[in-house]
């Protein structure tokens, strides 16, 4: 009976220390970035009749008119494996193996989830050119903001590829003040 309950003693703390080291095993997370970076589109390069909107921070695109609009799409071997278009007021998703649906066909291709699906939130922006600035050493507030850089987005547009293009502007980071303690100037 000894036995058994140093054992189980023995088990338990081997346990508990296990999972404590796989916890604190953790990397944690990255300092933020001296700068935040905003995207701003060129209106101009949108086509006609295609909506943009800043919603929180957010870009959305809605598009009510025929002619598709895709994004984020994944190839595999040259064949379309994923992605997402608006057209007709609509949103759409790519299944190359289909929606399981029990007791149903698989619907295969290019799906609406919902017809409350109606706008596709932009995800696939370029990376910021100083989204990291400030990870590896400490910027104060002396540090000039960088000036706005150019970016596009690639895109199809009446199933041909198009660009989106715009700018992407830096301004201060709260957060990383915060982070680093640092004094902010009145």
């Amino acid at each position: 009976m000894a036995k058994m309950m140093t054992l189980t003693l023995l088990l338990a703390v081997t346990c508990v220390c296990g999972m404590a080291d796989m916890t604190w095993a953790r990397k944690p997370a990255p300092p933020p970035s001296r700068w935040n970076a905003t995207y701003q589109f060129d209106m101009s390069k949108v086509p006609a009749g295609v909506l943009l909107k800043n919603d929180k921070g957010f870009w959305t695109v809605e598009n009510p008119t025929p002619h598709p609009l895709a994004f984020n799409l994944i190839y595999s071997d040259k064949e379309l494996v994923g992605g997402a278009k608006v057209v007709n007021g609509l949103a759409f998703f790519y299944f190359p193996s289909g929606i399981p649906q029990e007791g149903k066909q698989h619907l295969k291709g290019w799906q609406n989830l919902s017809k409350e699906v109606t706008t596709w939130r932009i995800t696939d922006f370029p990376s910021a050119a100083h989204g990291f600035d400030g990870q590896d050493k400490v910027f104060t507030r002396a540090t000039p903001v960088p000036d706005p850089e150019p970016f596009t987005l690639k895109v199809l547009y009446k199933d041909r590829p198009y660009q989106l293009s715009g700018t992407i502007v830096y301004s201060y980071n709260p957060a990383y003040d915060t982070h680093h303690k640092l004094q902010v100037p009145k």
